[in-house]
């Protein structure tokens, strides 16, 4: 019979069994917390809001080796924790 103990696994095992690093699981954390806040904000005139889901009217960017933008990042991450970026605003919107 079982003892009816949980069997606890520590952190250092969690991380290597996602292949990450501590420092990137809290950046993950901390972009896609944050994402999620600006996505929840009720008024759309806040400036936050618009920069995120604004594009350039005028202007380019760079080819190649152009600097990653935040909207750029905060896609990545999406990606990475396995999100469809179209359910994302569902998924934010049930906190």
């Amino acid at each position: 019979m079982s003892s009816g103990r949980i069997r606890s696994t520590p952190n250092t095992e969690v991380l290597e069994i996602c292949n990450t690093t501590g420092i990137e699981a809290f950046q993950l954390k901390t972009q896609l917390r944050w994402t999620g806040h600006v996505i929840r904000m009720v008024d759309d005139s806040r400036q936050h809001k618009q920069i995120f889901y604004s594009q350039l009217e005028q202007g380019y960017r760079y080819r190649g080796g152009q600097h990653k933008r935040f909207k750029d990042m905060s896609k990545a991450t999406v990606m990475t924790c396995d999100i469809e970026p179209d359910d994302l605003e569902i998924l934010v919107s049930d906190r």
